[in-house]
């Protein structure tokens, strides 16, 4: 994965976290961030998991300085070419354009990196919005999967749409 550690799209800064950052943060060890209302979010925990074993990245997302959601991918770039991307807002910051601005610029930044050529996002067939911010972000729907999980979490279980956007050939 790139080494990039962060970069910008109109209103918002992403800002890489290695391993030890998202083992301090998932310990709740918040010091030296402004963290916006509602942030870390419930599904923040998650999301620092995406970096363990350096498998994924994960991305801070800061409006005026303040963290307001995170990002990242789920991986590298599989056989085919594929990386699964994740993301979440704190909820004042719901409804405001950062969800279609924050996946489609993470979207854009998975796509410059070697060897990728789809980027997939997944989301529960109830969560209408991140639908909509996925569609608005370039994303086509492509399935939908019933997930059974090991029931560690709500999101574990349930049908699952699987949303792609293909990379334009360089």
């Amino acid at each position: 994965m790139s080494e990039q550690a962060s970069f910008r799209s109109s209103r918002l800064d992403f800002v890489r976290v290695d391993a030890s950052g998202a083992a301090r943060l998932a310990r709740g060890q918040l010091e030296g961030l402004r963290a916006g209302p509602g942030w870390p979010h419930a599904d923040t925990r998650d999301g620092l998991a995406m970096v363990r074993d350096d498998a994924g990245v994960f991305f801070l997302v800061l409006h005026d300085g303040a963290v307001i959601g995170d990002c990242g991918t789920h991986g590298a770039p599989d056989a085919q070419g594929s990386v699964e991307i994740g993301f979440g807002l704190a909820a004042p910051f719901r409804g405001c354009g950062y969800g279609r601005e924050l996946a489609q610029a993470l979207a854009d930044w998975v796509s410059d990196l070697p060897g990728v050529r789809e980027v997939t996002a997944e989301t529960l067939v109830e969560n209408v919005a991140s639908q909509r911010v996925l569609e608005a972000a370039g994303f086509v729907r492509a399935s939908a999967t019933e997930v059974r999980g090991d029931g560690a979490g709500p999101a574990d279980e349930g049908l699952v749409v699987l949303y792609r956007r293909p990379v334009p050939a360089r």
